[in-house]
């Protein structure tokens, strides 16, 4: 919810009926009224007030540097009618009451906005024809609520244009159906506010109960059914994959034992036998024990330089 810029009642009024984006530049307008004043007035004798209101605004040049200027803009204001209208025209273009109209009406004494300038189309509590049908999947099929909407707006309709030319008939129809549209409210009003009785409590539960009955009998029959055809949940269906299966993968069928050397003896396994399987001796560094220099049967002589 945005919150209200001032503490005028026509603010705290539109910021419950409009949307959110109406009623922000609602708002400015309303913020922007500062900038304005009334520097001229005239009252004809049927009580129509002309003003000239003067309003500072800030333009920029391209240099983004700011200069002030004082615009007026012609304001009339209707007392029988609680009607104003500006020469910016801009209720007109975008819906929203300008500035210099507020300011004409708060000047006035105005505490409200007039209904004639809340648009409609802003507004967030009006109902739409649209939303009194539910909607319905199944786009083929008629609903009751559905077909006696459609009848009603087809009279409706014809009753209007008919009505219309003729202003006795418009009176006496447009009477019956305030006093008719009364009704109905009061009707629903008094069908929201009935407290529940014990009887319809009970008519709750005992069809909450015959509904939990039903499904499982509904259950019941099926799995009967299904017991009898002989047809069951059945696994679904698997492709086979590429390369050797996963259960024969990397399985040893040959176990070492190093508790006896004996082949004829089974290993715990059943089906597996337990084998010997020699183990690598670990090379030791330096000269292997019993070998001998090569070297050491060669004499040589250092005087004649032979080799014995």
């Amino acid at each position: 919810m945005i919150t209200t810029a001032t503490e005028f009642d026509m603010d705290k009024k539109i910021q419950e009926i409009y949307t959110f984006s109406k009623y922000k530049e609602f708002q400015t307008e309303l913020v922007k009224k500062i900038y304005c004043e009334i520097i001229h007035q005239e009252e004809d004798p049927t009580g129509t007030f002309k003003y000239v209101v003067r309003e500072s605004v800030w333009f920029k040049k391209f240099d983004k540097q700011k200069i002030k200027k004082l615009v007026n803009f012609d304001v009339i204001f209707h007392s029988k009618d609680c009607e104003v209208s500006c020469s910016c025209q801009n209720f007109s273009f975008r819906g929203i009451l300008c500035r210099h109209a507020i300011s004409i009406l708060t000047r006035q004494g105005i505490e409200l906005l007039p209904e004639k300038n809340i648009v409609r189309r802003w507004r967030r509590d009006v109902k739409r024809s649209h939303t009194s049908i539910k909607v319905n999947v199944n786009f083929w099929e008629n609903i009751v609520e559905r077909e006696c909407y459609n009848s009603l707006t087809i009279l409706f309709s014809e009753v209007a244009d008919m009505a219309v030319k003729n202003n006795v008939e418009f009176d006496s129809i447009k009477k019956w159906l305030v006093a008719k549209l009364d009704m109905l409210k009061k009707q629903k009003q008094s069908a929201e506010n009935e407290p529940k009785s014990l009887s319809t409590n009970e008519s709750k539960e005992g069809q909450e109960t015959d509904v939990i009955k039903n499904s499982e009998e509904e259950k019941d029959l099926h799995e009967e059914a299904m017991d009898a055809v002989g047809v069951g949940v059945l696994d679904p269906h698997r492709n086979k994959q590429k390369g050797r299966p996963r259960s024969t993968a990397y399985k040893c069928i040959w176990k070492p034992s190093s508790k006896t050397n004996d082949a004829s003896v089974p290993n715990e396994r059943d089906g597996d036998v337990a084998l010997t399987v020699p183990t690598m001796m670990k090379k030791k560094r330096g000269r292997p024990p019993g070998s001998k220099n090569k070297n050491q049967n060669i004499n040589t002589n250092l005087a004649d330089g032979t080799v014995q």
